[in-house]
């Protein structure tokens, strides 16, 4: 629809929109590689550590976004007012509750609005919480955090390993969502996955002198 670089990040001031269009189209917001983006807003770690900052709602609508993405990969059209009961926001508040949704997750850089508000590009991956926001998690997180953001980012992917192997995964004949959740459940930043599939599919897997790779689960 559109691209990335034509997405501004609204902070409520001048340029914000209103309210949300009845129907807005969601579209990944992609980074290149290096881009320190790797976990997945459905790991243990996104729930552990960027639940109390984000909220709730903001975290279930990044969830939400990225389940779809694995679906329709290039993007998707989004009924505002059916996703904010699907996300469990009061009926009062209805399509309004999610605009305040996706404008948390711009504070955060998660997510940016096109003009008009009508385009949204949201992450499909998150970082480690920055050092200067720890100071708002509970004792026992700030105390386990770095061990657990360590652990998370414990496998050394690269983007030609990633597509290499998806390569190999996609030879079987599986379509690039699939391809993408089988990365990530090897431990693949999700942003990295999803592109590694689309790349995978889309070649045959590199001929190895040595043994294959082996896929373990």
């Amino acid at each position: 629809m559109t691209s990335n670089q034509a997405m501004t990040v609204i902070d409520g001031g001048q340029g914000a929109v209103e309210r949300l269009p009845a129907s807005i189209w969601v579209e990944p917001w992609t980074e290149g590689p290096g881009a320190d983006l790797r976990h997945d807003p459905r790991s243990e770690y996104a729930e552990r550590y960027w639940l109390g900052l984000v909220g709730p709602t903001s975290l279930m609508c990044l969830r939400l976004t990225a389940t779809e993405l694995d679906r329709s990969p290039s993007g998707f059209e989004m009924d505002t007012a059916a996703t904010a009961v699907q996300l469990g926001v009061s009926p009062k508040a209805g399509a309004k509750g999610l605009d305040r949704a996706l404008r948390r997750l711009q504070q955060y850089q998660m997510a940016a609005a096109g003009p008009g508000g009508a385009v949204w590009a949201v992450r499909r991956a998150m970082p480690d919480v920055p050092s200067h926001m720890l100071a708002r998690l509970p004792e026992h997180l700030r105390r386990t955090h770095r061990a657990d953001a360590e652990a998370a980012g414990l496998a050394d992917w690269t983007w030609d390993r990633a597509a290499a192997v998806a390569a190999t995964l996609a030879s079987s004949g599986e379509r690039s969502e699939t391809v993408a959740g089988q990365l990530r459940r090897l431990g693949v930043p999700a942003d990295m996955a999803g592109e590694a599939a689309r790349q995978g599919c889309g070649r045959r897997a590199p001929a190895m002198a040595g043994p294959a790779i082996d896929i373990a689960y």
